[in-house]
C-alpha cells in the first residue's frame, strides 16, 4: 500500500511552473517519471499554501499586477496532473501529536514534521523534494525519496 504515490515538495511544484527556475527541467523530469509508472501524485493543503505563499511574494517584489490571477491559473494548473490527489494531513489530536516526536527524532522543522505525518497516514511512500530536510527520515526508510 502506498506504493504507487508520491507526495510533492512546494518547491518542486514551483519549479515545475517557473521555467526559469533553476531546478525547472529536474521538477519536469520528477513529474514525467511519476506519470511513466502511473503513480498518484499527491500533494496536500498545507503544500498547495506553501507554493502560493512563495509564488505570491515573488509576484509581490516584482511588482506584478493581479497576482491573484497568475496564482488562480497556477492552481487550475496543478489541478490538471495527471493522477493529481490532494491528501489531507489527520486531524485527530492523537495523531497530530506525532509531530513533536517526529521534530525530535528527525530534526525537522515543525511543517516538514507535518508533511511527514501527511504522508504515513496516507500511506504515501515516496517524497520529491529539492530540500535535504528529510536526509534522516530517508535514511531510516521511512520514506524513499523519488
Amino acid at each position: 500500500m502506498g506504493n504507487n504515490k508520491c507526495y510533492l515538495d512546494s518547491n518542486v511544484l514551483i519549479a515545475f511552473f517557473e521555467e526559469l527556475h533553476q531546478f525547472h527541467q529536474s521538477a519536469v523530469e520528477i513529474v514525467v517519471k511519476a506519470m511513466t509508472q502511473k503513480m498518484t501524485i499527491c500533494v496536500s493543503p498545507l503544500v498547495l499554501n506553501e507554493m502560493v505563499h512563495i509564488i505570491l511574494r515573488d509576484l509581490n517584489l516584482n511588482h506584478v499586477v493581479a497576482p491573484e490571477a497568475k496564482i488562480s491559473r497556477i492552481l487550475k494548473r496543478v489541478f490538471r496532473i495527471p493522477l493529481m490527489e490532494i491528501v489531507n494531513s489527520p486531524i485527530k489530536p492523537v495523531s497530530l501529536l506525532r509531530i513533536p516526536a517526529y521534530m525530535k527524532k528527525f530534526k525537522l522543522k515543525c511543517r516538514d514534521a507535518f508533511h511527514l505525518l501527511t504522508m504515513k497516514v496516507n500511506h504515501i511512500k515516496y517524497f520529491a523534494s529539492f530540500d535535504d530536510d528529510f536526509e534522516s527520515v530517508f535514511s531510516r526508510g521511512i520514506i524513499q525519496k523519488f
